[in-house]
């Protein structure tokens, strides 16, 4: 009989602060956190330190591990190894593209656990909600409002995907992958805008689960307010590939992340995020749009998100790697239950092009 129900692996993370409080009131369920450091960790949970070479420590004590130590690259096989060897069902939000690749590639046949990964904002909202709606059709997928507060964290995750991108586009595996890839941009007549394809894990996920329903396709993209935006959001984004290449310009853009960011990038704190804003995504296909919306996507939905999956796993026995939609998709209508439980708001009606 394992001790907890719940542990939270890298409890110091900006994300995990919002994740313990989303759960501080949860008194059914037995939880901890555990980081290097936990002294300033603000929580009633119990506090267990813990660094990455004794990580087996924590994944045995424990039924559902969720990892928030990122960025992923540097440690997160080696938790996932400990979970496979102590029973423990795993949880993450990795934005890396080549990590999800590898974990897929060494880790697609495993059986005694759950391995679910992507939770966060992006991947989890545009691939539950696209597999939730979407039957037969081809649709796009558009982020059309969200918190413009990028944390430090995620631009470190964003840096080491960049730095492996080119390893994986030479080792890409042709079976994850459309068959004729996406435009890169595209000019949306329902929003009047243009719209650019996300660069994030979002799409690499959305492949896999139609991959396995077979049923329909998606594309994931973000707005942008005109053609020149369009010109300067390209023209940064090449620039960041440039320098993610090369060890000392990577290290540059770690230390500078404010400079190479114009500012968008900062160390926030729990408190500096407005929890009044909204985030919306468009889900549009040839006859009808589903809009979704909901609160501050980056972290609070993120957390909301991450409780939910918590709670499924409890009640499962369902064992394997999945993307958060093929996990769910015998339980889509109590998913969508809950987030309208949790201020979401979801729309459907038919249009007209």
């Amino acid at each position: 009989m394992k001790e907890y129900d719940l542990i939270i692996y890298g409890a110091s993370s900006f994300t995990a602060k919002h994740l313990i409080k989303q759960l501080e009131n949860d008194k059914e369920h037995k939880i901890a956190v555990s980081s290097r450091n936990v002294k300033g960790i603000k929580t009633t949970f119990d506090k267990i330190p813990c660094t990455v070479d004794k990580i087996k420590e924590i994944t045995s004590k424990t039924k559902i591990l969720i990892n928030l130590a990122g960025p992923y690259t540097h440690t997160g096989e080696e938790i996932i190894n400990a979970c496979i060897e102590t029973n423990t069902h795993y949880i993450d939000i990795t934005g890396e593209v080549h990590f999800l690749k590898d974990i897929y590639e060494k880790y697609k046949d495993v059986n005694n656990i759950v391995i679910v990964q992507s939770c966060g904002f992006l991947s989890f909202t545009s691939d539950f909600f696209s597999s939730y709606f979407f039957k037969n059709f081809n649709c796009k997928i558009i982020l059309s409002k969200s918190s413009n507060k990028i944390n430090k964290g995620t631009w470190l995750s964003l840096i080491e995907s960049l730095k492996h991108y080119n390893e994986h586009k030479k080792n890409k595996n042709n079976s994850n992958n459309l068959s004729k890839k996406p435009e890169f941009y595209i000019f949306s007549e329902y929003l009047k805008k243009y719209l650019v394809r996300s660069m994030g894990p979002d799409n690499y996920i959305l492949k896999r689960s139609f991959n396995y329903f077979n049923n329909y396709s998606c594309v994931m993209y973000n707005t942008v307010d005109n053609f020149f935006i369009l010109l300067i959001t390209s023209l940064v984004f090449f620039i960041l590939f440039l320098l993610s290449k090369y060890s000392a310009t990577r290290e540059l853009l770690r230390k500078h992340y404010r400079i190479f960011s114009c500012n968008l990038v900062k160390d926030y704190k729990i408190d500096q995020f407005d929890e009044t804003e909204r985030f919306e995504m468009i889900f549009l296909d040839n006859k009808r749009i589903m809009k979704v919306n909901g609160p501050e996507g980056a972290y609070l939905s993120t957390s909301i998100y991450l409780k939910i999956l918590f709670n499924f796993l409890l009640e499962s026995n369902i064992k394997g790697l999945y993307t958060p939609s093929v996990l769910l998709k015998d339980n889509k209508e109590e998913v969508v239950n809950q987030l309208l439980e949790n201020d979401f708001i979801i729309t459907i009606q038919d249009y007209e092009k």
